[in-house]
């Protein structure tokens, strides 16, 4: 779906990737396997659209039609960031009072169609979806990934690419995994909340990942480490047994791990990966790793197997990320110097802050130049927050 994005059009591809999630939001309320199974397919062309065609679509009209300044298209791509993680945190508190809210029922006078229960958070997201459809509807336009919009863009034969590739591919083919397994490996925790903490964790990965920026290090220096970390961070979780404790820790590490990694993946594939051809590659970026996530969870490989095959993708990244890493530095300042304003927004992206501009509306708080100060105690206080609404919810089991 890449290519087709490239060629008829992002905007178009982001409204399409709401209907298709639409469509299988809907789907959850039926017990007929046939109608599930359409939705787990629309659900993923939905996910491969996701993760390619709006970050295209965000970076073409800024920096191509509106010729944007650096600094505005970082504050778009602060917003984005902040309001992702934020959404989140709130989504699994939301996602949490909803399923205890009304419990799953079969709805009267019909034979396969339920409500309720684990089904109304995707009705919250149906909610989501819609907005954002009529949002790009009215507000966005057109753009391209290519000149000619009948032509096909050429794929790029530089060996980076295609090694970043596989780096992007191994890291989040050993996330789905431990997407999949993260919920038997925690039976009696309350999801909703594993998975605001695991948010929280996110949002200081990313906030790590600006600090660094402001550091004589760069994200191609750190990104390898990172990569060791959370290789180390499952294997841990697997060794323990998945204790309660060392799963948690060891979980939440990884999360960490994985907030950095985003902002570092996208400032390297905005350096990398040539613009007339971005959607197309992020999205052959996908086939390795979907390959690896059905070979692993066809085969029925057990919970511990599982994770230790994920850990070891992770240690695969970290080592095919070094000589990315030396040959960027090889290339020289020219290439720096081309991509500097690229990486710069990625950077800044991931700052999580949103100001009051012209693009962005009114919010004073970013604006105000003690953010920085307020950042790191606002997400512990968060934590806080979280792990106390953790310890109610488990009750005396384990503490």
């Amino acid at each position: 779906v890449g290519h087709l994005a490239d060629r008829f059009g992002r905007r178009l591809a982001c409204q399409v990737y709401c209907l298709l999630y639409i469509s299988a939001c809907i789907t959850k309320h039926f017990n007929v396997y046939w109608i599930l199974i359409l939705g787990r397919i629309t659900a993923g062309i939905a996910t491969s659209l996701l993760f390619s065609v709006f970050e295209s679509w965000v970076v073409s009209e800024m920096l191509n039609t509106h010729k944007a300044e650096s600094s505005s298209l970082g504050k778009i791509l602060g917003l984005m960031y902040f309001t992702n993680y934020t959404s989140a945190i709130a989504a699994g508190l939301v996602s949490q009072s909803l399923v205890t809210w009304a419990p799953l029922t079969k709805v009267p006078s019909t034979e396969h169609l339920y409500w309720g229960g684990s089904t109304l958070p995707y009705d919250a997201s149906i909610v989501s979806l819609a907005l954002g459809l009529v949002i790009m509807s009215l507000k966005w336009s057109e753009n391209f990934g290519q000149k000619n919009a009948k032509a096909r863009a050429p794929l790029p034969r530089d060996w980076m690419v295609w090694t970043l590739g596989v780096v992007c591919a191994c890291f989040e083919s050993a996330m789905y995994l431990f997407v999949f397994n993260y919920t038997p490996s925690l039976p009696t925790s309350p999801m909703g909340l594993v998975f605001t903490l695991f948010m929280l964790a996110s949002m200081s990965g990313a906030s790590l990942f600006s600090l660094v920026g402001k550091t004589r290090f760069q994200a191609t220096d750190v990104f390898p480490l990172v990569l060791v970390i959370a290789a180390l961070a499952l294997a841990f979780a697997a060794a323990s047994g998945f204790s309660f404790y060392s799963t948690i820790f060891s979980y939440i590490v990884f999360e960490a791990a994985a907030g950095f990694y985003w902002p570092a993946a996208g400032s390297l594939k905005s350096r990398i990966v040539p613009e007339e051809s971005r959607a197309t590659v992020y999205n052959l970026y996908r086939i390795p790793l979907n390959t690896i996530v059905v070979v692993v969870l066809a085969d029925g490989i057990d919970l511990k197997t599982s994770i230790n095959i994920a850990a070891s993708l992770l240690g695969l990244a970290a080592c095919l990320s070094v000589p990315i890493a030396f040959a960027l530095k090889r290339r020289g300042s020219s290439v720096v110097e081309a991509s500097e304003k690229t990486q710069a927004l990625i950077s800044s992206a991931s700052t999580a802050e949103h100001d009051n501009s012209a693009h962005l509306g009114s919010c004073h708080f970013a604006c105000w130049p003690g953010r920085w100060l307020l950042r790191w105690p606002l997400l512990v206080c968060l934590s806080l927050g979280a792990c106390t609404l953790f310890h109610r919810a488990l009750g005396e089991k384990y503490f």
